[in-house]
């Protein structure tokens, strides 16, 4: 976005800049996976015993039907861990490597309304479980260890061209964490609000904030292990990198503009003038998303930016520039002798046109300083 200069009238009485706030993850960057051929190889095979979850934040588009893994690693049926998605539908597994014991995969509800959800596989011991934005979707028993043959294989996002996994899931995903312990348990199970840190039970996380055009992803885990775009098969393609400004959590912005507007979401604000932050007890409005400035004078020319915080951190807009033409003093539009005639009259002890005062230079006194003050500004001209 590109800061925007924004020029008032002399006579305009109040400027109201607006924060164009919108929701968004803890970085605007998401994950698109575009074409089928989609894929990252990832140099990492996880090693997993009876506990494990496989989580993501994702966004299902209503056009398309998003048929493919998220993410997985598989051989030939031998070992099989994954997280995909079905006609809006979610979907995890962990078969073993007895094909006698196959469990039925877990899923979730559909999810028809283009918004981003949390879902999440876990394996708690003796049963498996699906959570769906924090809800119990479903549960079975399951007694079998999670498989982890064929050591060999490397983690693929997106399309694979091993045994089942052969699309990518034409969907967005802000991050993907896969975990050796059971994250969620009970009926109801907070998902993480913002992006989710690395712990001592984190085997891969990726958070898909690499820049657009990047080649890899960064593997924020202890393993560092950053997988590599357009690779894994002959015709493999890069998913991409975006902004998707739909999201929740950390604020990102639109530009600010010299119009009003009341934005949703829990945030803080606190607007600053050429970066320094504007006492909120001479203007309260500076702790909100719109900032009014009342009886422009000179000293308001400045640049304005806002610091908005909420639960996952802080961001800060770009500027906004305001200016004044102060010489249009009768506020018409235009610089003539009208305007020259209604400050004599003002600074005379006359009627002075609406927020205008014969202070012109703002000191707090009228005087002979500000009939050269505006000697010279009419004299500029706009």
């Amino acid at each position: 976005m590109q800061s925007t200069s924004n020029r008032l009238r002399g006579a305009v009485a109040t400027s109201i800049l607006a924060a164009g706030v919108m929701a968004a993850s803890s970085s605007a960057q998401v994950l698109h996976f575009v074409q089928s051929t989609d894929t990252i190889q990832v140099p990492l095979h996880t090693s997993l015993s009876t506990q494990a979850t496989f989580e993501a934040r994702i966004r299902i588009p209503l056009a398309g039907t998003p048929d493919g893994t998220i993410y997985h690693e598989e051989r030939s049926g031998l070992q099989d861990k994954a997280l995909g998605c079905y006609d809006h539908t979610a979907y995890g597994w962990a078969w073993t490597r007895n094909y006698d014991n196959l469990p039925t995969t877990a899923e979730s509800p559909p999810m028809l309304d283009g918004l981003w959800h949390h879902i999440a596989f876990v394996r708690d011991d003796t049963h498996e479980r699906f959570y769906l934005d924090g809800t119990l979707v479903y549960t079975a028993p399951w007694t079998e260890q999670i498989g982890n043959w064929a050591t060999g294989t490397p983690m693929t996002l997106g399309a694979s061209r091993f045994a089942y996994a052969t699309d990518a899931p034409l969907i967005f995903v802000d991050w993907l964490r896969i975990s050796k312990t059971a994250r969620y348990a009970g009926a109801n199970a907070a998902p993480p609000m913002c992006e989710p840190a690395s712990d001592a039970n984190t085997l891969a996380l990726f958070l898909f904030n690499d820049a657009p055009g990047s080649p890899t992803a960064l593997d924020s885990g202890p393993f560092a292990a950053n997988g590599t775009l357009g690779v894994g098969f002959v015709g493999a393609t890069s998913p991409v990198f975006e902004t998707d400004a739909s999201q929740n959590g950390r604020p990102s912005f639109t530009q600010p503009t010299l119009t009003s507007g009341m934005l949703a979401g829990a945030f803080t604000y606190a607007w600053r003038k050429d970066s320094v932050a504007i006492d909120v007890l001479a203007n309260p409005s500076a702790a909100t998303a719109t900032l009014t400035l009342s009886n422009l004078q000179p000293a308001d020319v400045a640049s304005y930016d806002c610091v908005v915080t909420n639960a996952c951190g802080s961001g800060l807009s770009n500027p906004a520039t305001l200016s004044l033409c102060a010489a249009d003093f009768d506020g018409d539009g235009t610089v003539d002798f009208f305007d020259y005639d209604a400050f004599v009259i003002c600074f005379e002890g006359g009627a002075c046109p609406p927020g205008k005062t014969a202070d012109f230079d703002g000191d707090g006194s009228a005087d002979f300083f500000d009939y050269d003050a505006f000697v010279v500004a009419f004299e500029t001209g706009c």
